[in-house]
C-alpha cells in the first residue's frame, strides 16, 4: 500500500480532486485525492508488487504537476532510497503550487502640485507577450483599495507590463513570471500633464 495527502500552497490547504499515477512501468495504478468528507486531500493506493521502485506522479490541471520516486522493500516499507520532497517513512505528504502566475500591487502617480507620489484608481495595468494580453483597472473604491490591482491566471513566461491613464506618459518594464508565482509589482507613475495660466480682461 502506499497513502498520502496532497496540500495547496502557499497556505497548505488540503488538495482535492488531484490525480495520483503510481506506476514501476509494468504496472500502474490510478486515484485521485478525496474531495469531500473527512480526509479530503488524501489518497492511496493498493496492491502493489513488492518490492518495487515505483514513480509517483500527482496532476490537476491548474497545478504545476510533481513526481518523485517511492522505493519499497519486500515488506512494503519506504526505505531510503526513494526521491522527492515529501516522501517519509510511513507516507507521502506534497504541495503542490499553482500552474499559473499572478501580478499585484498599487498603482501612484505623482500629483500635479508635486510631493509624495498617491494612490490612483482607473489606472490601465497591462500584461502583454506581443501575442497575448492580460488587462486589469486599478481599483478607485472602496478609500482604502485605492490604486489596487491583481491579474490572476497569467501562464509563466516573459511579459512586458505597462501602466496608462489619460494625461500621463505610461510607463512600462519586463516581468519574467515563474509557475505559482505572486509578483507584486507597484509602478509610480509621472504628474498628469496640465496647462495653467492666468485670464485678463480689456478695457
Amino acid at each position: 500500500d502506499l497513502s498520502g495527502k496532497v496540500l495547496l500552497s502557499p497556505d497548505g490547504d488540503p488538495a482535492p480532486g488531484v490525480g495520483v499515477t503510481v506506476t514501476d512501468g509494468r504496472q500502474t495504478i490510478q486515484t485521485a485525492t478525496r474531495s469531500s468528507g473527512q480526509g479530503v486531500g488524501s489518497w492511496s493506493v493498493s496492491g502493489l508488487s513488492l518490492p518495487g521502485t515505483y514513480t509517483v506522479t500527482f496532476a490537476r490541471s491548474d497545478l504545476a504537476s510533481h513526481t518523485l520516486s517511492v522505493s519499497l522493500d519486500g515488506a512494503g516499507n519506504i526505505t531510503p532510497a526513494s526521491q522527492g520532497g515529501g516522501v517519509g517513512a510511513t507516507g507521502i505528504e506534497v504541495t503542490l503550487h499553482s500552474s499559473s502566475a499572478q501580478v499585484h500591487g498599487v498603482v501612484r502617480q505623482v500629483p500635479a502640485t508635486g510631493g509624495a507620489a498617491q494612490p490612483i484608481g482607473e489606472a490601465t495595468v497591462t500584461l502583454t507577450t506581443g501575442t497575448t494580453s492580460y488587462a486589469v483597472t486599478s481599483a478607485s473604491l472602496p478609500g482604502g483599495s485605492v490604486g489596487e490591482y491583481r491579474l490572476q491566471g497569467v501562464p509563466p513566461g516573459t511579459y512586458t507590463v505597462s501602466v496608462t491613464i489619460g494625461g500621463t506618459s505610461p510607463t512600462s518594464t519586463i516581468l519574467n513570471l515563474a509557475a505559482g508565482e505572486d509578483r507584486g509589482y507597484s509602478p509610480k507613475l509621472a504628474a498628469a500633464a496640465a496647462i495653467s495660466g492666468v485670464v485678463h480682461t480689456s478695457d
